[in-house]
């Protein structure tokens, strides 16, 4: 993958990890709940349905896409930037639980132990401009 090649594919991925971000905003909204305030401890069942299947539908496709893009970009021989060795550890931990959910199991889990890392679209683009060193923390 050359350079150009790689700056947009990085562009791309923090493209849908912002898409991931606007439909969490919205999913909060609609539930009238203020963003992570909610502490990942539903009120209700219905909540908490609905949030297995919002991250399910709506949150891991775009997740999903933003890894698969990431994965691309990455060196053979030099390790990830710690960001997004975060980012895939996060991602793991999230597809883990969704298989969880899946087979009836761990319903009462609403959340994974692993943060999102702050700053991780920002830090693609500063990747796809060759800003190797910049992590936004």
């Amino acid at each position: 993958m050359n350079a150009k090649e790689r700056k947009q594919t990085l562009h791309d991925a923090a493209i849908a990890l912002e898409v991931t971000r606007n439909k969490f905003r919205e999913f909060c909204h609609q539930h009238g709940v203020r963003d992570a305030a909610w502490g990942y401890h539903p009120r209700s069942k219905k909540f908490a349905r609905a949030w297995r299947e919002f991250m399910r539908d709506e949150a891991m496709p775009w997740n999903r896409k933003a890894r698969d893009l990431i994965v691309q970009t990455l060196d053979p021989v030099e390790p990830p930037t710690q960001p997004v060795q975060e980012f895939l550890a996060y991602m793991g931990a999230w597809e883990e639980l969704l298989s969880r959910w899946e087979a009836g199991v761990s319903l009462g889990q609403h959340h994974v132990n692993i943060n999102f890392p702050s700053f991780l679209g920002m830090h693609l683009d500063s990747l796809g401009r060759g800003e190797e060193g910049t992590t936004y923390q």
